[in-house]
């Protein structure tokens, strides 16, 4: 069985190769990481908290917090299994995201044929390629949106 050398500071315990740390050590790695990922939650909080309130139109804001938004969302992420519908990767945290942007057609804002579970990659590249094609005219907005198809995404989110 291959061992090496607890990587605890000053420690010169042997432990196998599966495990960092030697079993006296293994509980102070444990409680650490549990602090820092109980800070990296509350930090995450934080700043959705700020963007909420700071940054996002308090229209959109207003129907994100909406309870038939998060149960219709919460649903169809259960109901995905944390696997991005564009890439097919699974992700710890997935979005789920209007095809067609909700600030141009709110018709369908709870229309399941337009939402569709992301992850955190593929949403960043549709967010920019919606900065890219909607301009603020709304016809053109209208027109450009009818390219916005799942199969259409996809592809273009694959290339990058």
């Amino acid at each position: 069985m291959k061992m090496h050398i607890c990587t605890h500071v000053g420690c010169h315990n042997l432990t196998t190769a599966d495990r960092r740390y030697c079993s006296v050590h293994q509980a102070e790695q444990t409680a650490y990481e549990s602090r820092r990922d109980q800070y990296r939650k509350q930090s995450y909080s934080h700043d959705q908290q700020h963007y909420n309130q700071f940054d996002r139109d308090k229209e959109a804001n207003s129907f994100y917090q909406s309870r038939h938004w998060k149960l219709l969302s919460k649903e169809l992420r259960d109901e995905s299994m944390h696997v991005c519908e564009c890439c097919g990767k699974h992700a710890e945290r997935v979005y789920v995201d209007h095809v067609i942007p909700r600030r141009i057609d709110k018709r369908q804002e709870y229309t399941i044929s337009n939402l569709w579970v992301i992850c955190g990659r593929c949403h960043y590249f549709k967010t920019e390629l919606e900065k890219e094609t909607f301009t603020g005219d709304f016809i053109y907005d209208l027109d450009a949106s009818k390219k916005f198809t799942k199969n259409n995404l996809k592809e273009i989110i694959g290339q990058k």
